[in-house]
């Protein structure tokens, strides 16, 4: 694990794509930016810790990415708990060589949660309730790239505006 700082150095020496991903206890949650990390976008979630160790060194690798932004699950006391422990265990036998950065993940799921009632018709949101994981990976990920790397003016092209 490295720090934001220690990121956006390696950033700034070499483009590339950077992967966030939402570890749960099932499934996980899997978001792409690619440089010059202006957008961010859903992957499909995998299902399971074994696939998921299997298929993300192969996603990596074919989107050439540099930099691992993970979820940090706090609890909302600010405690690191025993689902922060799973994610070090994943993360020391996930076998992709980039750096991993971790952030702060709290009410992610939640949020994720709030953007498929905003988005989805009722009749659609048991089916979009699949894309749950996805769109906690794609705030983990809008997250980090809003405070370290993105300009103000990138981010508020990416904000979401409702009248």
């Amino acid at each position: 694990m490295i720090s934001a700082k220690e990121a956006i150095g390696i950033l700034s020496r070499t483009r590339g794509s950077i992967l966030g991903i939402d570890v749960g206890v099932n499934k996980f949650g899997v978001a792409l930016s690619i440089a010059p990390w202006s957008e961010t976008r859903l992957l499909p979630s995998i299902c399971g810790r074994k696939q998921a160790l299997r298929q993300l060194p192969e996603i990596a690798q074919s989107h050439g990415v540099r930099l691992l932004v993970l979820g940090w699950p706090l609890e909302l006391s600010g405690i690191a708990g025993h689902r922060c422990d799973q994610v070090i265990e994943f993360t020391q036998e996930l076998s992709v060589p980039a750096p991993t950065v971790l952030i702060d993940e709290r009410l992610t799921t939640q949020a994720a949660r709030q953007e498929i009632n905003l988005r989805a018709p009722k009749r659609w949101r048991r089916a979009t309730a699949k894309y749950e994981d996805g769109i906690a990976a794609k705030i983990i990920l809008d997250i980090f790239l809003n405070k370290y790397i993105r300009t103000p003016s990138m981010q508020y092209h990416n904000c979401r505006c409702r009248r």
